[in-house]
């Protein structure tokens, strides 16, 4: 018998949106909120906008001419394609959805919406009116090609580490990037089978301590199991125990570095919320880890260690990660090792017939067309299906189902983009003994010594 492991990283979706001739903003692009947000009045924005084919005001008719005072961009008037305009007029308000081709992964869809009438009316109604929920078609059509590969490979335990808040509330840190999810879009997750989630990352606590109690109450609500956060550290430390009937259970301890941008003060307290955050990788820190391993693990378990550790790029694997995972797997007696933080995948290694990943990549984010890092091919993700025995926690084999990022959605690699993955990463898991080859339905499969 053996038990079966998935990992995805899944990131926030946001729409576009504008609410006065000069300003745009970032909000959720399934369930609104129209509080706090984040203010991008860049010139990224403006040519997003400005790449459209035809004016707005020409398609509406009578009410162009009172429409008029919002078709202005900060430099120009909004333009767009009129055989790809999709328009919604509801309450005195105007949906605008366009495809938006961006520089690397095709095209992103941007949903605007804009106020017909006077411009003080137009104010108060974007002021004042919230966006509808998209529904759940729009909530599973978030994961593409990814819920048939789910359904047809059924994985036990579905693990992801999820890097941001859900919260529509909080005040945001002063950290230069704050990511956040409406709870109204947790759907999203129960829409993919996800049953377990990772919080100790450099994202959970963007909204404060409000942020991080907002999206524990939105998992436990989703009935979805978390690990590496909590109200005290006593919470934050404990593992995520999930039974697997008639094989065991799956045992997960989440664990935050500072390598990868963790501020030291989210550390959780004895009394105080935060997340489980180490102090280094020494020997001792895996001496203080193997202590607890061992008051849980029961034969048959499989026991993980989910680390977020390291830069957003780069294939280079720190000699203190190799060590550290190492020594997890010979004196924690951790099965899995479960790396994240880079934002595409790097190499696998199997030591001791035990899986280590250093860094899975993300599955689902916003970053379509933000420029720079091209040569990592960030739009090229993965999902790892791993099939794990129960008697002794050896590897059987891994599974990673390819997919590109494309307007929010998953979508299956083509041989030729898949043949790239499988290159790239046998290149970078040489040295580690391993190496990847892709199969018939494009399913790349890992081989080691």
């Amino acid at each position: 018998m053996a038990t079966r492991i998935t990992n995805i990283a899944l990131g926030l979706m946001t729409q576009l949106r504008i609410d006065d001739p000069n300003r745009f903003r970032i909000e959720p692009l399934l369930a609104g909120a129209a509080g706090d947000a984040v203010q991008l009045s860049t010139d990224r924005a403006q040519r997003l906008l400005q790449r459209a084919a035809a004016d707005v005001a020409g398609l509406l008719d009578a009410r162009a001419a009172e429409a008029g005072v919002l078709w202005q961009s900060a430099s120009g008037e909004l333009l767009v394609r009129p055989a790809q305009l999709r328009l919604q007029l509801r309450d005195g308000l105007m949906g605008v959805s366009l495809p938006v081709f961006c520089d690397q992964t095709g095209a992103v869809e941007v949903h605007i919406t804009l106020a017909v009438g006077s411009p003080q009316r137009a104010a108060g109604l974007l002021a004042t009116t919230e966006e509808r929920p998209r529904g759940p078609a729009a909530v599973v059509d978030v994961w593409g090609d990814a819920l048939a590969v789910l359904d047809e490979r059924r994985p036990e335990v579905t693990l992801i580490n999820l890097e941001t808040a859900i919260t529509a509330r909080g005040a945001p840190e002063s950290k230069g990037i704050n990511y956040r999810m409406h709870p109204g879009n947790t759907g999203v997750l129960v829409a993919g089978r996800i049953n377990a989630c990772t919080l100790a990352n450099n994202h959970v606590l963007d909204w404060g301590t409000a942020g991080l109690e907002d999206t524990l109450d939105a998992l436990s609500r989703a009935r979805i199991g978390m690990a590496g956060a909590g109200r005290s550290l006593h919470d934050a430390s404990a593992p995520l125990v999930i039974p697997v009937p008639g094989k065991g259970r799956v045992i997960i301890f989440a664990y935050g570095c500072k390598s990868s941008g963790i501020p030291t003060h989210w550390r959780a307290l004895p009394d105080g919320p935060g997340i489980n955050l180490l102090a280094n990788l020494s020997p001792a820190t895996v001496g203080g880890l193997a202590d607890m391993t061992r008051d849980f693990k029961q034969p048959g378990d499989i026991v993980i260690a989910s680390l977020h550790w390291g830069g957003n790029w780069g294939y280079d694997i720190p000699d203190e990660q190799r060590d550290f995972a190492h020594t997890l797997i010979d004196e924690a007696k951790i099965d899995i090792v479960h790396g994240h933080s880079s934002h595409h995948p790097k190499a696998v290694e199997v030591y001791h017939g035990k899986l280590i990943l250093y860094g899975c990549g993300d599955l689902i984010n916003d970053y379509e067309g933000i420029g720079g890092y091209r040569q990592y091919r960030g739009d090229l993700v993965l999902m790892y299906f791993a099939r794990i025995s129960t008697d002794d926690g050896t590897l059987r084999n891994l599974d990673m189902v390819p997919f590109r990022i494309c307007r929010f959605r998953l979508r299956r690699l083509d041989h030729h983009e898949a043949n790239w993955l499988a290159t790239n990463l046998s290149h970078e898991g040489a040295p580690l003994g391993t190496r990847v080859e892709v199969a018939h339905d494009h399913t790349l499969k890992l081989h080691w010594a």
